[in-house]
């Protein structure tokens, strides 16, 4: 084919081949709304990234289409219900503060605040009023928007909408174009794909979780059932002392470290930051030491580059101070 021809070639998974136009979305090409298993199709893996089925064709392409049971199918289902989460809570409670912070478990723990800078805390009524508008949004089926669109409107977009956080994310960035996503007046920064339409996001449960909740999601291995919520204490108190530290730190979201950088405090910042770690190892090499003669061995866990090895040598400098 001509390699400046207005058509391209698009191969699916089976090996068949068919032509196209330049621009044709991805969902043109669907086999069916369900998979074999009975799963919705969310998304597709075009030449082996991830895009929604929305997404424009350019270039020659293989597709793959993805359901919930697929890795990355489970991560477009997991941010579209945060989608979703965040336009029921905008809808119900309009002065209120979501914040969707870190994975826990198979969902995701959310922070809630009645009104911006007061206490966090969301009561079991008010969980179940957002979890109604969720359902509802799921009932109508609406679709979900992908856009691009110039930045001063998007800046524009955001106050108008009274979205500080975007605003942030925002303000030491100036790109031609910002792609965000749209579903019946609200919209959110894009962060990555999302399902086409609210209909196909049905399996989803709000737990309370406090002071906060847990938006809790079946697990891919079995996607057409939620499991029962398995607390993890330990863990959110990791993820607590985090967020206390933030607070030290003056650093809640991203946008706010920018700020910090942009007037140049970033050298008291790390200074506060390292002093904070230095007396964390210090307490635990005490704990360790109160329990001498009962440690034989000490693990320490973490992903590649997570400092685990820099943090083995300062632990050691510490129970040595200790004896």
């Amino acid at each position: 084919m001509n390699t400046l021809s207005s058509k391209i070639v698009v191969e699916l998974e089976d090996g068949s081949k068919r032509e196209c136009e330049v621009g044709t979305p991805v969902s043109t090409f669907l086999p069916a709304r369900v998979s074999e298993e009975g799963l919705p199709y969310i998304a597709a893996l075009v030449n082996y990234d991830l895009c929604s089925l929305s997404y424009p064709l350019t270039v020659n392409s293989k597709i793959k289409f993805l359901t919930m049971s697929d890795p990355h199918g489970w991560r477009v289902y997991r941010r579209s219900l945060a989608f979703l989460l965040a336009k029921a809570t905008r809808d119900v409670f309009p002065s209120s503060l979501l914040r969707i912070e870190h994975s826990f478990g198979l969902g995701l723990y959310c922070s809630f605040y009645n009104v911006p800078g007061q206490k966090e805390g969301i009561t079991r009524s008010q969980i179940a009023k957002i979890e109604e508008r969720m359902r509802k949004l799921v009932e109508l089926d609406l679709p979900i928007e992908r856009r691009k669109i110039a930045y001063n409107d998007a800046v524009k977009l955001f106050e108008e909408t009274n979205q500080p956080d975007k605003l942030s994310l925002l303000k030491y960035r100036n790109p031609p174009r910002v792609v965000v996503y749209v579903c019946d007046g609200f919209c959110d920064l894009a962060h990555g794909p999302l399902v086409p339409n609210t209909g196909v996001l049905t399996r989803f449960e709000l737990i309370q979780y406090k002071p906060g909740f847990v938006l809790h999601l079946p697990d891919r291995i079995d996607p057409f059932e939620i499991p029962p919520f398995q607390d993890q204490p330990h863990l959110f108190q990791i993820f607590h002392e985090h967020k206390k530290w933030g607070r030290i730190l003056g650093v809640d979201t991203v946008g706010r470290l920018n700020d910090i950088i942009y007037n140049g405090q970033i050298e008291e910042f790390i200074r506060i930051a390292e002093s904070l770690h230095e007396k964390k190892i210090s307490w635990i090499a005490d704990r360790i030491t109160e329990r001498k003669g009962m440690v034989k061995l000490i693990l320490i866990a973490g992903p590649s580059s997570a400092g685990k090895t820099t943090f083995a040598k300062r632990l050691e400098t510490h129970l040595r101070v200790n004896g």
